[in-house]
């Protein structure tokens, strides 16, 4: 390769590096170039290493990583560049070449079926021709990761489920090809993912090699994954499928590095609406953008080329063109085929901003979509995140009475406002602030719920439920506010499950039952449980059912489907088998840590819980 950079800064995939591939007890890879080329792969999905490719040194591999993830996805009727032609190469030829050690130039063609695992023996002492197939399957899962769920991964969706499968799978392969036999302890265990796919046994490391890997990971990555910053995972607890969370949330970072937004690229918006004499009269945009867009349907290419080709002038067509590259997007072809608009969060801000930038007075939903991109990146430190606040407060003031801006714009205040209500009973000015803060961010809350945006009555209900037993502030709030609907957890309640939100039935539903009306509550978790809400089966069985009835455990049974992971706690706290309550503390523990924000006291009364069973070992 050539144009090859200097020392590149400390990164998250550079920290991971120096927690497992130092020369250390923690070493889990004989060195960094190792560990990225089976790892990385991961974050594209795609992208691998040719036999004859070797990187000069990590920092080049990290260079030539970067390069590959920012290159716009290659088309399949488009000819690859040649310069990137060697970093596009299957990842069933990585896998081949480096774990299996055959050469197999041939690809692989995808097919479906159960997941078959290997027992460390037949690793160790087969042929690799059994070894290719298994591999293959186990990393990929007999297809490529759908383009769906990749947008769940790099927008940190809590739903990690097959990223994880992953992820541990290939932890696996490799620890069984190439650790020691005596830091490898093979379990028969059955272990079931939430997503049904299952295996019948699994490699984990001895508790010395467990300690060192963990202590390594803690002292080197805990800014990188609250697995390590919150003590949600102790000792005791970590094995595999933790390592591989620690691992996602690592790779998670590392994609948020990449896609990081330059707050200088994007303009000062204290727009003069004078400056704007060359704009386009805004309702001749708009009749543009429907005569010349509309015929296209929502989902074709000629859709995307004509946005292409309207959008650096129309501020309806470049608001949509940033939304496909937020999202990402698949727009079809004829013939069946597609093209996607790989996420790019950098060119969102850019077309937001050029929709902002056309408009006059400034277009609401780009206005609003900038902020919330802004605030959604990865900055490096603190005074850059306080950057970017204060740049996403100001795009949301620009929207004006765009209900959905005003609403996020009500979310700030009300985490400002907490900040000086902690500090109130050592200052009377702090309590003054916070009462300013809560009454503006209530009546703005207001005002967008007001114009059927239901959030903002969400809002208020979640501070009356936080604030709502301090009766001076209760008091000395009403004083100060006029609302359309009034400042009572009732009053929001019901306005919000009006609407049919399933967040909002629930909860108007659990306040009910607090209020001695238990019978007019069940309709309202009846309609939740029809949305598939699963707190609301859970919250059901709790209320509603005796422990261990028919009812109760077909409730907390399909909470725990849906990956409620207090109801698989309660379900194992009392299953009537010594086997199946093993099966479902592991589950629960991997419910938990698949999680967005883990739940720490969930894991420690899951521990508690196995130790009952006479296990110290952690999940079979």
């Amino acid at each position: 390769m050539s144009n090859r950079s200097a020392q590149q800064p400390y990164t998250p995939l550079g920290a991971l590096s120096k927690a497992l591939c130092s020369d250390s007890p923690a070493q889990l890879f004989s060195n960094q170039v190792v560990m990225f080329q089976l790892l990385v792969p991961f974050i594209s999905n795609q992208l691998s290493f040719p036999a004859e490719y070797n990187p000069f040194s990590v920092d080049e591999l990290i260079v030539d990583i970067q390069r590959y993830l920012s290159y716009t996805a290659v088309h399949p009727y488009e000819e690859i560049p040649s310069d990137m032609q060697k970093l596009f190469s299957s990842m069933h030829q990585y896998i081949y070449s480096n774990l299996a050690k055959s050469a197999c130039n041939r690809y692989m063609p995808p097919r479906y079926g159960n997941i078959s695992m290997l027992s460390l023996t037949e690793l160790r002492g087969h042929g690799t021709g059994n070894l290719d197939a298994n591999i293959s399957s186990a990393v990929n899962a007999y297809r490529a990761l759908p383009l769906p769920l990749r947008k769940l991964f790099l927008t940190q969706n809590q739903d990690y489920t097959l990223i994880l499968c992953r992820c541990f799978w290939i932890l696996q392969y490799y620890l069984a090809y190439y650790m020691r036999k005596d830091c490898i302890v093979n379990r028969q265990k059955e272990i079931s993912f939430s997503n049904a796919l299952s295996i019948t046994e699994y490699y984990s490391l001895n508790n010395q090699k467990l300690t060192a890997v963990y202590r390594s990971l803690r002292e080197n990555c805990r800014y990188y994954s609250s697995c390590l910053s919150d003590d949600s995972i102790t000792e005791n607890a970590f094995d595999l499928l933790s390592l591989s969370r620690i691992i996602i949330d690592i790779l998670i970072a590392q994609i948020n590095l990449l896609q990081r937004i330059s707050l200088e690229q994007i303009s000062d918006v204290n727009i003069s609406i004078d400056s704007k004499n060359d704009i386009i009269p805004e309702p001749k945009q708009y009749r543009e953008y429907q005569r010349y867009l509309s015929g296209f349907g929502d989902e074709s290419y000629d859709r995307y080329i004509t946005l292409l080709r309207y959008a650096p002038t129309n501020c309806y067509a470049a608001e949509e063109l940033a939304s496909a590259y937020y999202w990402g997007r698949s727009y079809w072809i004829r013939d069946n085929n597609y093209f996607e608009v790989e996420q790019d969060y950098g060119k969102a801000a850019e077309w937001f901003q050029k929709a902002i930038e056309n408009s006059s007075p400034p277009h609401q939903g780009a206005c609003w979509s900038l902020s919330y991109t802004i605030t959604n990146m990865h900055y490096d430190t603190p005074e850059e995140q306080a950057l970017a606040e204060a740049k996403a407060k100001a795009y949301l003031k620009l929207a004006g009475d765009y209900p959905a801006a005003q609403n996020r714009l009500a979310g700030f205040l009300f985490q400002d406002a907490a900040k000086e209500y902690r500090l109130a009973k050592e200052s009377k000015d702090a309590y003054k602030n916070a009462l300013s803060l809560f009454a503006e961010a209530i009546q703005i809350a207001d005002q967008a719920a007001s114009q059927d945006w239901f959030y903002g009555n969400n809002q208020i209900a979640v501070f009356l439920e936080n604030y709502g037993s301090d009766t001076r502030l209760i008091s000395d709030l009403s004083k100060k506010l006029k609302l359309e609907t009034p400042l009572n957890l009732e009053a929001q309640l019901r306005r919000s499950a009006s609407y049919h939100g399933p967040w909002a039935l629930k909860h108007l539903g659990l306040y009910l039952i607090h209020t001695g009306k238990r019978e007019e509550a069940l309709p309202y978790l009846e309609e939740a449980m029809r949305s598939n809400y699963n707190l609301a089966y859970y919250e059901t069985a709790r209320h509603f059912h005796i422990i261990g009835d028919p009812e109760w455990t077909r409730l907390m049974t399909k909470a725990s489907e849906l990956s409620c992971s207090i109801a698989t706690y309660e379900l194992a706290k009392h299953a009537t088998t010594d086997a199946d309550q093993e099966r479902l503390i592991n589950l629960c523990r991997r419910q938990v840590l698949s999680e967005r924000h883990i739940n720490s006291e969930l894991l420690r009364q899951i521990d508690l819980l196995q130790k009952t069973m006479g296990s110290t070992d952690g999940p079979k």
